[in-house]
Order: C-alpha cells, then structure tokens, then sequence
C-alpha cells in the first residue's frame, strides 16, 4: 500500500486550540505548571504536560513563543475551556491574561509535506524549532516513523495562522483530524482527551520518551510523583501502538492481553476497514501486543520512534 497517495502532505487540523498566554509574569506563571521548560523557550517548540497534584495527566500541548511576547499553547480544543479554567484559578496576583484565540492550523508530515511547503516558499524548521513567516508560525515537531496506510516517517510541521494560512498550500480538509492524530501516535506523543483525564501518569504515557517531561527544572503539580517514579525505575505501563482489523475503540476503553484488562486507549484513528490504536497498557502487553475485546487476537505491533528506557539512567 503507497502511503503518500493516501496520506496528505498537508491536512487541516481543526482538533487543536491556540491559547495565547500574555502578562509580565506569563513565562515564570506558566513555567511553574507544566512538566517542561517555559523559560528558554525562543525559537523553541517544546511538548508539555499539565498534572492533577497526583502526578496525573490533565492535558499534553505545545508551546512556542510568539512575535509579540506571548506564549503560545497548543491545546486538544475539547478540554480547552476546562485547561484555561483551571490555570486562571493560579494566576493570583500574577500578571498574566490567558485567552483563546482564533487560529488556522495544518500539519505537513514526511516527504510531500516538506515538498509541499518548499513549493509554497516556506523551510520546514529543525526538529524543535519555531520559525516565522508571513502570518504563520511554522513549528518543527519531533519524526513520525512510518505506519503504512496512516503515517508518513520522517519530519512533521505544524502551520499556525491567527489569520488564514496561505492559499497556494494544498491544504486538505478532515472532519475527524485523522492524518494528525495518526502522526502523532506514530511519533508515540499522546494526547489527552475529555475521556482520559486524570488516568495516565506522564511515563505510562511516554511523554517523558517524547520530549515532554525534563526533571532539572523545578516544582511543578505532580512534580513529586512525577519524580519519584522516575526514579525508582521503569514504569510498570508503557504507551504502546498496534493495528487492528477492527472498528475503532474510543478514548477511555480498556484494552487486553491473554484475556484480562492490561490498560487503556489514549487514541485511536481508522481508515479504509483498518485501525490504528495507541494505548496505555502493561509492560508484557507493549512488547507482545494487546487487544480490544478479552476474547478477541491482539492487533499486530507498530514501531515507536523511540525504545523504552528510563532518561536518567541511558
């Protein structure tokens, strides 16, 4: 199967909400919640994750800084309201104003993506890094690998306009935000949905794997669960990602292995009678594959662009 006649170099996607954070206290503010660097942050595209005080995922976001000294966060736009609701019970007497802002967002992912762009004048930016052109910000995210008939490999870039992004892109539109959701499960970034809150811990997640947790920068909520987990080794749950013939599951189904419940699904995207399902699921689950139903065979393993392992300690 060709993935590129199936894939779009660029797809909108209308799943993800820009919140613009602004305030002479917005970086240090913003700094102390999440589970990744604020301060620093120019150029920079970096994945984060906001905790319950249990060390529990509330949401996983991007943030980037933005021309006119905000901070710009990336958010699934179905908890969006509940995410900036939350962080304005903090703010205090902190200077810092939160808003959701409109905003045009696509991803351009492997190959025809970069092409695409380079045929619109636009350089896709290095893994990591934010770049600025015309009304966009284009953000460079971390490789997908390849998932046949789903995901290209390779570099993805995310376009976001508060105005509208070019008309020479060859945008395509998607109702469900599949070719996004897709890369991002085969870059192994989860994502966390009305459905999920409050159930995965950062590791069993693989947020830390993706970038989006460093532990060097100080207190944040969960930061000592967080933490200590991380240091008392592995983590006993993994996200891990399969293939199914099979109907997608929803956010929130418990998923199996030889029989019993092993963990959850974080996301899960189908196209042309087949699945692709990341989940949260036991060690033993992640290595030999997992299934949707307890009596049903486990799907067939896809690869992560990265392997298991604790960051301190590799």
């Amino acid at each position: 199967m060709n993935t590129s006649t199936i894939t779009p170099a660029v797809a909108r996607v209308q799943g993800l909400a820009l919140v613009r954070v602004t305030g002479a206290d917005a970086v240090d503010f913003l700094h102390g919640q999440f589970t990744q660097k604020i301060r620093g942050l120019e150029g920079a595209v970096r994945a984060c994750g906001y905790c319950s005080p249990k060390g529990r995922l509330l949401a996983v976001f991007r943030a980037f800084p933005m021309t006119d000294g905000a901070v710009g966060l990336l958010v699934p736009a179905s908890i969006v309201e509940g995410f900036v609701k939350r962080l304005r019970l903090y703010v205090l007497r902190s200077k810092v104003t939160l808003e959701v802002a409109a905003a045009s967002i696509a991803v351009a992912t492997g190959e025809a993506g970069a092409a695409a762009l380079a045929a619109a004048g636009l350089e896709a930016p290095q893994t990591g890094r934010t770049t600025r052109a015309d009304d966009a910000y284009l953000l460079g995210l971390t490789p997908a690998a390849a998932v046949e008939g789903f995901a290209a490999a390779g570099a993805r870039t995310l376009l976001v306009s508060e105005s509208t992004l070019a008309d020479k892109l060859p945008v395509v539109e998607e109702t469900d935000d599949r070719t996004w959701r897709a890369s991002e499960m085969a870059a192994g970034v989860p994502v966390v949905l009305a459905e999920t809150l409050e159930r995965f811990t950062p590791q069993a997640a693989n947020l830390e794997l993706a970038g989006g947790v460093v532990f060097d920068k100080g207190c944040y909520p969960g930061q000592e669960v967080v933490s200590r987990l991380q240091h008392l080794g592995e983590t006993k749950r993994r996200g891990a990602l399969a293939l199914f013939d099979a109907a997608a599951p929803k956010a929130g189904d418990a998923v199996y292995f030889e029989g019993s419940e092993t963990g959850t699904v974080i996301d899960a995207v189908s196209l042309d009678g087949r699945t692709l399902v990341f989940a949260s699921v036991a060690l033993e689950a992640a290595a030999a594959g997992f299934a949707l139903a307890p009596e049903s065979a486990a799907g067939t393993p896809a690869a992560l662009p990265y392997v298991y392992r604790n960051v301190l300690k590799d």
